[in-house]
């Protein structure tokens, strides 16, 4: 789209974060013939290539190291070497009213305290849905961060990590 790629001619980077399943409790296959779960990642990179923009991907909250590690080879083998990489694992973990995995999110961070005990999480946190959603998603960014780090060795500096926090006061 012409008019599209006009209004970002002032920008330095293109945000994807709502191109694809990010919140996803699913995480679809990588294709381009797979338009149902959002915007296919080589569409994205073709897009950054022809601007010369640098891409912003969000991984979804429960895709797997498989998932990851496809997406991240896609991006770092076709992505133009002059580009970063921003990489984000979902977008708003702390906003369980907009992300659709939440739920399943807190499960799965309620056995990695049961798996893992740490005593960096605190006891409040880690008896609430919300704290044990956070935990799930701060280690799904660590794994995000991890798989790509290794596949943009060959490419330093390229490689940017983002990870979101929020805090609030709820003095009820």
């Amino acid at each position: 789209n012409p008019t599209m790629i006009e209004n970002w001619s002032d920008r330095t980077q293109v945000s994807f974060v709502t191109w694809g399943p990010w919140d996803s409790d699913v995480a679809r296959p990588i294709s381009a013939t797979n338009l149902y779960s959002g915007v296919p990642i080589e569409v994205c990179v073709a897009l950054c290539n022809k601007t010369m923009k640098h891409g912003w991907f969000c991984m979804p909250f429960l895709s797997n190291d498989t998932y990851k590690a496809n997406a991240a080879a896609l991006i770092e083998s076709t992505l133009d070497p002059a580009l970063d990489c921003y990489v984000e694992n979902g977008n708003e973990a702390w906003n369980n009213g907009a992300v659709a995995a939440f739920s399943e999110m807190a499960i799965r961070g309620g056995d990695l305290i049961i798996a893992q005990p740490s005593p960096l999480v605190p006891s409040d946190s880690a008896g609430s849905t919300f704290g044990k959603g956070l935990i799930y998603a701060n280690y799904g960014a660590a794994r995000t961060f991890a798989t790509f780090t290794t596949a943009f060795a060959s490419r330093p500096g390229k490689l940017v990590r983002v990870i979101g926090c929020q805090n609030g006061f709820d003095d009820r």
